[in-house]
């Protein structure tokens, strides 16, 4: 990750400055407190069983010196050792959604060609294979594992730097707007939408839901300077067909009657050179 000072944290999330100094910078940003140390932020995320805002005092005792927070910190749990006034604090309505803008952001700094993989199966398979064989003759990141939700896509992004030139990026969802939101950190240049499974039938109500949803990519598809943006999609003639996926951006079909739109002979096809 390349540095982001305190205050490109303030301008990309929104938040106050509890305490601190904007000039103070961050080399990391994590949410597991055990991972956490001196020049990383660490993010208090409130899920389901636990809340990241229990761990802060063991992370400041490990040397973390920045915290991303929803929730005042009670400073008598901490160590008399530490100081708070050197500890850069930074409060926000919403975690996730502020470690999500943070991403955005820094995403936007990096010179990178931007895909993105979404669909109902395939979806780390088709990633892993992208990143492979760009990885030929390109510098290229992924997501960390199976990092795909709105806590791992901007953990993994944090893991990139400026000597990156592809990176590929899966996003999975279980509700509608989940695609959405992590499209538009990405703002991709090329989407690619794998099948319409079944998956998460109980809360998209039906296929044609699941093909709403994953239609959210396509809200943020980006050109990247002369090169239009992209769509690429596995022709079922049901629902993924060049009528349903029309937009502002160039359709690539893959298995339409049998054949596909493109016979690949060079990457730089797609505007990677």
């Amino acid at each position: 990750m390349e540095k982001i000072s305190i205050k490109e944290i303030l301008d990309a999330t929104g938040g106050k400055l509890v305490s601190g100094s904007t000039e103070d910078f961050v080399l990391g940003v994590k949410h597991d407190s055990r991972e956490c140390e001196k020049d990383d932020m660490f993010v208090a995320v409130i899920g389901e069983n636990q809340d990241g805002h229990s761990y802060t005092p063991q992370v400041i005792e490990n040397g973390c010196r920045t915290l991303l927070v929803s929730k005042d910190i009670d400073f008598n749990d901490v160590s008399e050792k530490m100081d708070s006034a050197k500890l850069n604090i930074i409060k926000v309505d919403d975690t996730v959604r502020s470690m999500g803008d943070l991403a955005k952001y820094y995403l936007s700094t990096l010179d990178v060609k931007k895909i993105a993989v979404t669909g109902s199966v395939g979806k780390t398979s088709v990633r892993d294979m992208i990143y492979y064989v760009l990885s030929e003759k390109f510098r290229c990141g992924r997501n960390m594992k199976n990092f795909n939700n709105l806590i791992g896509l901007p953990l993994s992004i944090f893991k990139f730097d400026k000597s990156m030139e592809v990176v590929v990026l899966e996003m999975g969802m279980s509700e509608f707007g989940e695609i959405d939101r992590l499209a538009e950190i990405v703002e991709p240049n090329i989407g690619i939408i794998t099948n319409i499974g079944v998956a998460h039938m109980e809360t998209l109500g039906s296929r044609e839901g699941i093909f709403k949803a994953k239609m959210e990519i396509t809200r943020h598809i980006c050109s990247d300077g002369g090169e239009e943006g992209t769509l690429i999609f596995a022709n079922d003639e049901n629902f993924l067909t060049r009528e349903s996926t029309k937009g502002n951006y160039r359709q690539i079909s893959i298995g339409e009657n049998g054949r596909s739109d493109y016979i690949i002979s060079d990457i730089d096809d797609f505007g990677l050179d």
